[in-house]
């Protein structure tokens, strides 16, 4: 049943969903999982662009990443210098041919943007292994 009361609300608000997937690699090579690189030498830089975001309202976050190397790795999420979270990646076996060939790891949680307009950056941390092999969806 529709109502006949006109609208008397108008909000100058409203929610945003940025998905960041630059899906260039495929590293477990199944042709489902498409994975951004990430550099243990560079940080990723993420602009989702927003303008005018509200600092006192938290923005919630998602992230995969995926990391092939011998021993523990991570990836750091940073806003403006601030370290966000730390997501580590458990080592590997190198030398299976059986086994895990890389290992994923995800997590989510919340955060205070520091700026109305924020961007990020990911940084890889290989532990001292440079064969590491990386990735990064968000």
């Amino acid at each position: 049943m529709e109502s006949a009361l006109q609208a008397n609300y108008t909000s100058s608000v409203s929610d945003a969903l940025y998905i960041h997937e630059m899906e260039t690699e495929n590293i477990l090579h199944s042709g489902r999982e498409w994975y951004q690189p990430v550099s243990y030498s560079k940080e990723t830089e993420i602009n989702p662009g927003f303008k005018d975001i509200i600092t006192t309202e938290k923005v919630r976050y998602t992230i995969r990443v995926l990391a092939r190397a011998s021993s523990p790795t991570h990836f750091r999420l940073i806003e403006k210098g601030t370290l966000l979270t730390e997501i580590p990646v458990n080592g590997i076996n190198l030398a299976s041919t059986t086994g895990t060939y890389a290992q994923p790891s995800q997590t989510a949680g919340e955060t205070l943007p520091l700026s109305s307009e924020p961007s990020y950056r990911v940084s890889f941390g290989n532990n001292g292994d440079i064969s590491a092999r990386d990735g990064l969806i968000m």
